[in-house]
Parts: C-alpha cells; sequence; structure tokens
C-alpha cells in the first residue's frame, strides 16, 4: 500500500477513535466538552508535529494537537493528544519530556514509570535531555504531586528518572545508543 493511503488509513483510524469517545462520552455526560476539545483540533500525521525546534516522531502515531485539552498530553493507541497552549509555557527539555512520555505509552501502555524511562532514555540518547533537564521536569512537572493510582508521588518519580537517565547510555562515537534494561521500581498503592 502507498504511503498516502496508509497516511488516509491512520487518519480515518484517528477520527473513528474520537467519534467514539465523543459517543462514550454522551453517555457519561461530558460530550460539551470532548466536543470543545475536538472541534479545536488538528491531526498531525506522524513526523510531521514540530516542537521546541525539533520535527518530532513516535513510529506511526499521529498527533492530536488541541489547545483545549485539560492537560500537558495524554494518549491512547495510536494518538498522542497535546495541549500546544499548556506547553508553551514550559522550558524546551520538559515539552519534549511530555512528547516523548505519551510516546512511550505506543510502547508500554499504560505503565505510567515505563512511559517516563522511556522518554528520559530518548532524551539522553537523543541529545536533548541533560541531568538539568530532569531536574526541570520534576520541578515543573511533579514537584507538588502526591501521585495517584497510576502515577508515583513526585520524589519517587524524580527519583526514578534520575535512575534511567544514569542507565540510559550517551551517544557514543555519534551513534545513539540506549541501554535496554528495564528499571524496576516499586508500584506505589495509593488509596
Amino acid at each position: 500500500m502507498s504511503r498516502i493511503v496508509l497516511g488516509f488509513l491512520a487518519v480515518l483510524v484517528a477520527l473513528s477513535a474520537i467519534q467514539e469517545a465523543r459517543a462514550q462520552s454522551r453517555v457519561t455526560g461530558g460530550s460539551a466538552r470532548l466536543d470543545d476539545i475536538v472541534n479545536n483540533a488538528t491531526i498531525k500525521p506522524p513526523g510531521t508535529y514540530r516542537m521546541a525546534g525539533r520535527t518530532l516522531r513516535c513510529g506511526n502515531t499521529d498527533t492530536i494537537v488541541s489547545p483545549r485539552f485539560w492537560d500537558y498530553g495524554g494518549a491512547m493507541p495510536g494518538l498522542i493528544i497535546l495541549n500546544p497552549n499548556k506547553l508553551a509555557r514550559l522550558p524546551r527539555q520538559v515539552r519534549l519530556f511530555v512528547y516523548y512520555h505519551e510516546c512511550g505509552h505506543q510502547y508500554v501502555d499504560d505503565d505510567e514509570t515505563a512511559a517516563d524511562c522511556y522518554a528520559v532514555r530518548q532524551g539522553r540518547r537523543d541529545g536533548w535531555l541533560t541531568p538539568a533537564g530532569v531536574k526541570q521536569i520534576c520541578t515543573r512537572l511533579f514537584r507538588n504531586s502526591s501521585g495517584d493510582r497510576f502515577h508515583a508521588p513526585g520524589p519517587a518519580r524524580c527519583s526514578m528518572l534520575d535512575r534511567c537517565y544514569a542507565d540510559a547510555a550517551p551517544r557514543r562515537d555519534g551513534e545513539p545508543r540506549v541501554v535496554q534494561r528495564r528499571i524496576r521500581t516499586p508500584r506505589v498503592d495509593v488509596r
């Protein structure tokens, strides 16, 4: 199949997912908010979204850009959702971390710890993340976080980011390389 046909099919799948989410939200009473998010969104095919001076790609995943999305970013299978207005208030390394965290969900499903580590390893391998950037991520995103049933509390999450950064191999001889060993962190049960 040609790339154009595959791209068109990807957009159809994305629109279908949005329509399904609309239908589901009508059942739960949130359709007005979801309609606002979707109606103000644009879909960027893989490799066409630019942020922080970089063209970003997450495999064959489309990026939905919506200034009305309630968080910095989100993910569902085959889609990354970003709020450019919220992201614009963050430093460059933190914005890239958000994108690659959501990208990580394409590979590790709903495992927040693994998605964080994916983003950190990607950043170190690609050269856009530094130890100071890890500190910015912690300060800007996790400083006051008490965690929830999916996310570890801020201090535990930041400690894990530091370990992921230390474990990720930087560029060597001009070639990016990442240590593939997965860091195991204790699950935090927040009730």
